[in-house]
C-alpha cells in the first residue's frame, strides 16, 4: 500500500514533487501526517513572526529582505490554509461527524473560524504593495505598523486554532476512533491525496504547454471542450 507523504516532506504542497512512499504501519502515518504539517506551519508562523519584527525594528537597509520573506510565508499560509481546509471538509470532518458525533459542534466552530482567516490574508498584499511604493518615512512607518498588526493577529489566531485541532480533532482520532476505523480513514486520506496530486500535477502541465505554445495549445483545448 502506498503512503501519500507529499505535504509530509515537502510541506508547502500536495504534489509539488514526486509521490514518495514510507515504511511503517498505518497508524504510523496518520501521526506523521499531524506532526509533520502541524510543526511545518509552526515553523513558518515562527519565521513570519521573526521577519515582522525584523522590519519594524533593524531598519530600511534591511526592509527589502524581511519584505520578500514575509510576501514568500504569507503565500505559503494561503495555499496550506486551502489544502489542510480541502481535506478536512472534504474527508476528516465528515468522518469524524459520522464516528464521533459529540465532535459536530467543535468542528462546526473551526469550519466557521477558517472563513474569517481568508479576510486576515487578504491585507497583506495591498500594505505590502504600498510599502514597497511609498519613500516617505512616516508613511513607511505606518504601512509597517499595519502589517505587523495584521500578521501578529493572524498569527495568534493560527496557533490558537491549531491547539483548538490539536487538543479535540487529533487526540479524539488517536483515542477514540478504534484501529479500523483509523486505518478507514487514512484510506480516504490517502485516496484524496492522490486525487489531488494528479489534479495538481495535470494543472503544471497544463501551465508549462501553455507557456510554450499559448495559441496553438488554448485553441486545440478550447475545441475539445466544445466537442464534449
Amino acid at each position: 500500500m502506498t503512503l501519500v507523504t507529499d505535504i509530509l516532506f515537502e510541506c508547502a504542497y500536495y504534489a509539488s514533487m514526486n509521490i514518495k512512499a514510507i515504511l511503517g504501519t498505518k497508524e504510523n502515518f496518520l501521526k506523521h501526517l499531524v506532526d509533520e504539517e502541524r510543526s511545518c506551519v509552526l515553523s513558518n508562523l515562527q519565521q513570519l513572526e521573526n521577519a515582522l519584527k525584523g522590519l519594524q525594528y533593524e531598519g530600511k537597509t534591511s526592509s527589502f529582505h524581511h519584505i520578500r520573506k514575509i510576501e514568500e510565508i504569507v503565500l505559503f499560509l494561503r495555499k496550506k490554509y486551502q489544502q489542510h481546509t480541502n481535506l478536512d471538509d472534504e474527508v476528516v470532518f465528515p468522518f469524524l461527524s459520522k464516528h464521533i458525533p459529540r465532535l459536530y459542534p467543535t468542528l462546526q466552530f473551526l469550519k466557521m473560524e477558517r472563513q474569517d482567516f481568508q479576510g486576515l490574508f487578504e491585507p497583506f498584499d495591498k500594505i505590502l504593495s504600498q510599502l514597497k511604493e511609498k519613500n516617505r518615512i512616516l508613511l513607511r512607518n505606518d504601512f509597517i505598523e499595519q502589517l505587523s498588526n495584521n500578521g501578529l493577529y493572524l498569527i495568534c489566531m493560527l496557533r490558537s486554532h491549531i491547539q483548538i485541532e490539536e487538543e479535540n480533532v487529533y487526540k479524539a482520532i488517536f483515542q477514540e476512533l478504534h484501529q479500523d476505523e483509523r486505518n478507514a480513514l487514512q484510506k480516504e486520506i490517502e485516496q484524496f491525496l492522490l486525487k489531488e496530486n494528479k489534479r495538481i500535477l495535470k494543472e503544471n502541465t497544463d501551465k508549462k504547454r501553455l507557456k510554450k505554445a499559448p495559441f496553438s495549445w488554448l485553441k486545440k483545448k478550447t475545441h475539445k471542450l466544445l466537442q464534449k
